[in-house]
């Protein structure tokens, strides 16, 4: 069984704010919760596409000894999962960044395709 990477936790938190947020802002009929979801969607995402970057950075500057102990793909490679990482945050920062900016609009078209309207 592979071991569950902080990564993947991050950007599945990330991915539940606006989900969780929708929630609360049906019960509530205002898209503010919604709207602001789309803030810590984004973060996340940069945040985990930082230690992406970090990583890799870290993983060119070692010395040849290093490399011979190294446990893992060769240094200034990425592995498949690192890739798919980086890429998957970098869309979730977009969709992050979209409902943060227009989160009350798409709140609104979500809304009326589910049935909830709001007085």
């Amino acid at each position: 069984m592979k071991p569950i990477h902080f990564d993947n936790v991050l950007l599945a938190a990330g991915s539940l704010a606006p989900l969780i947020s929708f929630l609360i802002s049906c019960q509530n009929c205002d898209a503010t919760w919604f709207e602001r979801s789309g803030s810590i969607m984004t973060f996340l995402s940069a945040f985990v596409g930082y230690r992406q970057i970090a990583r890799a950075e870290s993983e060119k500057r070692m010395t040849p000894l290093d490399e011979m102990t190294f446990n893992g793909p060769i240094p200034g490679t990425s592995s498949d999962t690192d890739v798919h990482v980086s890429r998957l945050a970098l869309i979730l920062m977009a969709f992050g960044t979209l409902i943060w900016g227009y989160g009350a609009p798409l709140y609104r078209v979500i809304a009326i395709c589910t049935d909830k309207v709001c007085a």
